[in-house]
């Protein structure tokens, strides 16, 4: 058996985002890299989980969304430092912290963060455990 490591999407986003926006960034990340493993996993801020372009992402591609509270969050060390994430949330970025808080420990950013064209959303990828 072949074992691949659990990839985990962080997402951060505007009010305004649209479900284009979501699959504009995973768009991007296949035309830019191919991942290790499939991806097991969407995680933001628990706030933001519950916005409808995000749930009817997430149902389109039958992933599991993971909301994560804005306390863990700020215990992710973030590579980039977003002045928006910091004024509003005190971190640097939602999108790399929320990956790397699902990914578990041990986890390490595949791909920092990446703006959607559009400029409402942001991810960045996380590697976790084989499973």
């Amino acid at each position: 058996m072949e074992l691949h490591p659990m990839i985990f999407v962080g997402l951060g986003f505007r009010k305004a985002v649209t479900i284009k926006s979501f699959e504009n960034l995973i768009h991007q990340v296949y035309h830019l890299t191919e991942l290790p493993g499939p991806i097991k996993a969407l995680a933001t801020l628990d706030t933001k989980a519950l916005d409808p372009a995000l749930q009817d992402f997430a149902a389109a591609k039958r992933i599991t969304l993971i909301p994560v509270s804005l306390e863990n969050l700020k215990r992710q060390i973030t590579p980039t430092q977003s002045p928006a994430a910091q004024a509003a949330y005190g971190l640097g970025s939602i999108a790399e912290a929320a990956a790397l808080f699902a990914a578990g420990d041990g986890s390490s950013l595949i791909f920092k963060r990446l703006v959607s064209n559009d400029k409402l959303a942001t991810c960045a990828f996380a590697k976790g455990s084989f499973k």
